[in-house]
């Protein structure tokens, strides 16, 4: 039987340890947090794979027709993996993957799912770079005006907006604290859909069951 080595739970690994560096950079801006953003929005991007590849794994060595919940989790599977290869918006994925699993902790009214919507939002704004006015105020400048208001970083200086020192959202989004909400942001949304997986029935190979397993290792460090 074919082995798998996943890489999601490792991206969001690099992307605490990027974290940490911003922390403990002293800094108040550092270019981390843009490491940071793309490590843990790629982290969460991968994890459907892995839970593909996780239930089919489970699939061969139990048998798919051996357990309803078997059965309910490769059809969510395949659903996931159609969106894949359709390249679909990893937001959209996150709640058609939430309700085939009925997991109501993935609702675009309330958290984790509207931080994972930012961080999505900045990630894209970073990875496909346009020029961005000073004047801007929708896009990624709305994402940062939100976390600013959460503490985590400052506001754009109005009184900067036509000088040589004008600041966009690209400057003050780089703040340690903007660091670990991205991490985390990325976690949070991760053990939401484990934890709806690990809901419809889990599976044992020898004492532990593999998707408890896989769903713990995405424990926040």
């Amino acid at each position: 039987m074919a082995g798998y080595h996943f890489y999601s739970g490792g991206l969001l690994r690099m992307a605490y340890e990027s974290a940490d560096r911003a922390k403990r950079s002293g800094q108040d801006v550092t270019d981390e947090t843009l490491i940071t953003i793309l490590l843990a929005a790629s982290a969460a991007e991968g994890f459907f794979n892995d839970i593909v590849g996780t239930i089919q794994y489970v699939a061969r060595l139990v048998g798919r027709n051996s357990d309803p919940g078997v059965e309910r989790l490769v059809n969510t599977s395949e659903v996931l993996q159609i969106l894949e290869e359709e390249n679909q918006r990893p937001v959209l994925k996150y709640q058609i993957a939430a309700k085939l699993l009925g997991c109501n902790t993935i609702n675009p009214s309330r958290e984790p799912l509207q931080s994972y919507v930012q961080l999505v939002q900045l990630r894209n704004g970073i990875a496909h770079p346009k020029p961005v006015s000073t004047e801007a105020g929708d896009g990624c400048a709305k994402v940062v005006r939100n976390l600013a208001q959460r503490g985590l970083c400052k506001s754009i200086d109005d009184a900067k907006r036509n000088t040589m020192d004008a600041e966009t959202w690209w400057v003050v989004v780089r703040t340690p604290a903007v660091a670990r909400w991205a991490a985390m942001s990325a976690n949070e949304i991760m053990l939401a859909l484990a934890d709806g997986i690990v809901a419809i029935g889990d599976f044992k190979a020898g004492e532990k069951g593999i998707l408890a397993g896989f769903r713990d290792s995405l424990r926040p460090p």
